[in-house]
């Protein structure tokens, strides 16, 4: 029976090993499976972040295409303002001439009427009407002061266009060069 007993325990102390070494191995592969569950988690985690990504680089390439357009279309709408602002200046000193001519005849007759007048005064043939005369010279000196005001102010007019031309000029090269620069970066 000792024996029997010796063998019984000897089998049981096996057992137990042998248990002992399935649960080692068991224990090992629940470590190996949590490590792989984390590796597969953590490359999940790093898929999602590369496609947040993919999408946020894909957002700035859309923005950025927007803004080249925005930029485009800016640039025509100033190039079609500097074109009008161009014509308009080009037609200016027609204008002035024109506004020469009016003003040089209307010197021509306001300075007849002055000389008739003047005449008229020499010879007092009309000595009651001497009063006529001088409204008729006040108002030819009125008339003058008028053209020469509306000249005057034509002149300013053409110095402001002048002006908002130059610096529609600027900013139409400033945005030009922008666009220029946007471009460079983008491509």
């Amino acid at each position: 029976m000792d024996e029997k007993k010796k063998d019984f325990y000897t089998y049981v102390d096996n057992m137990h090993k042998k248990n002992e070494e399935i649960h080692g191995i068991l224990d090992a592969k629940k470590k190996i499976k949590k490590e792989e569950n984390k590796k597969i988690e953590e490359s999940e985690r790093m898929i999602k972040n590369n496609d947040v990504y993919i999408e946020t680089i894909d957002d700035i390439h859309k923005n950025n295409k927007l803004s080249y357009l925005n930029l485009k279309k800016e640039r025509f709408l100033q190039k079609s303002k500097l074109m009008n602002l161009n014509s308009m200046i080009s037609e200016l000193p027609i204008v002035m001439q024109g506004e020469e001519k009016k003003y040089s005849e209307f010197k021509q007759r306001s300075q007849r009427k002055i000389n008739e007048l003047l005449e008229t005064l020499e010879t007092p043939l009309y000595p009651e009407n001497v009063d006529d005369l001088w409204n008729q010279i006040k108002e030819c000196q009125k008339n003058t002061e008028q053209l020469n005001n509306s000249i005057t102010e034509m002149h300013n007019e053409l110095n402001i266009v002048n002006k908002e031309y130059v610096n529609t000029k600027d900013k139409f090269r400033v945005a030009f060069y922008l666009y220029i620069i946007k471009y460079v970066i983008i491509f």
